[in-house]
């Protein structure tokens, strides 16, 4: 697992294409569902 980035309440995710947005949506939910189980609660932004 690799976040690109969190900063403050958010956790950001970057893509460089929209080629395959549904897997980054993805991505981005198993993130912050490991997270949650560590007690770590985050907002996403996706860019």
């Amino acid at each position: 697992m690799k976040i690109d980035k969190i900063k403050g309440d958010y956790l950001i995710e970057l893509k460089k294409s929209d080629a395959d947005l549904e897997a980054a949506k993805a991505q981005v939910l198993y993130y912050l569902y490991v997270l949650k189980s560590k007690g770590i609660i985050k907002k996403v932004k996706l860019k």
